[in-house]
């Protein structure tokens, strides 16, 4: 039965899989006769086609009132990324933060990959300019797994240099994907330089109500290190509450956005809001 197809999709497979040279002859051979005995199958045809990268652009405004009569904060970014299925996704990206009548800049740089088919991982490195409040650098990275059944858990670890102290944060996070939902809860310990370890806990759920939007809801308690002041890096505890969500406008532009209010301690309350619009190059 030369026409019959499972035979033939299962020979091309497995050539696609082989990376010896001594089949590229054979290789060959087969990938011409699909072709031609099964014009329009879609499972040669997706063999064949080439990873194509995108580039994106993503620019975006984040907004922040604080009730203890402070000035409110404010940042701004652009964010340049290409992603493609072989090499995963890279992007370089600078901000300005401006806090306390003061500003600071800082350039980002980073990658997130898929390999060993259940594997996960990536890194990221900030670089700040002149740093007033914002940490001198900050170096990033993960290691996750998928599993059946929608299972995902991720071990990630950040380290954060500031003037005078430096700050390391160990995140376990674990992941459900339930049909268009997904709910993930992290545990993170950090510890702060000349002080104990503190213990913080999120819980976050997110609706794909179809497959260009989504909406999403979190919420976080316990202890943080985080700079409430120029050249003042203190362990406070937090509470925060927040709402955001993304959709594709059409091929080209999407927006993203993000609401919600934060406690920091008995310092003050954050109320924040932010945007930003990407584009597909």
């Amino acid at each position: 039965a030369p026409d019959y197809e499972a035979p033939w999709r299962l020979r091309h497979t497995l050539l696609q899989q082989i990376k010896d040279g001594h089949y590229e002859a054979e290789r060959t051979d087969v990938q011409q006769q699909v072709e031609s005995r099964f014009p329009q199958a879609d499972w040669w045809q997706a063999a064949a086609r080439k990873p194509v990268a995108q580039w994106t652009i993503l620019m975006g405004a984040h907004y922040d009132r604080l009730d203890n009569g402070a000035p409110s904060w404010n940042r701004q970014f652009i964010e340049l990324s290409r992603e493609d299925e072989s090499s995963g996704r890279h992007r370089v990206a600078v901000s300005r933060d401006a806090r306390f009548t003061t500003s600071d800049s800082a350039v980002l740089l980073g990658s997130d990959f898929n390999f060993q088919k259940h594997w996960l991982g990536g890194f990221d490195y900030t670089r700040a300019f002149s740093p007033r409040f914002l940490p001198d650098e900050v170096v990033g990275a993960y290691l996750g797994r998928s599993y059946d059944n929608g299972w995902v858990t991720t071990l990630g670890y950040r380290y954060r240099t500031f003037t005078s102290v430096n700050v390391g944060t160990a995140t376990l996070t674990t992941e459900r994907y339930v049909g268009a939902f997904r709910f993930a809860y992290s545990l993170s310990a950090s510890q702060l330089s000349g002080a104990g370890t503190s213990l913080g806990h999120s819980f976050t759920s997110n609706w794909y109500y179809n497959d260009r939007a989504s909406i999403g809801f979190s919420i976080s308690k316990g202890k943080e290190a985080e700079a409430i002041g120029p050249g003042q890096v203190l362990e406070s505890r937090v509470r925060s509450i927040a709402l955001s969500g993304r959709r594709e406008l059409n091929e080209r532009f999407g927006i993203q956005w993000w609401l919600g209010a934060h406690d920091q301690g008995d310092f003050y309350r954050r109320h924040f809001l932010g945007m930003a619009i990407s584009i597909k190059l």
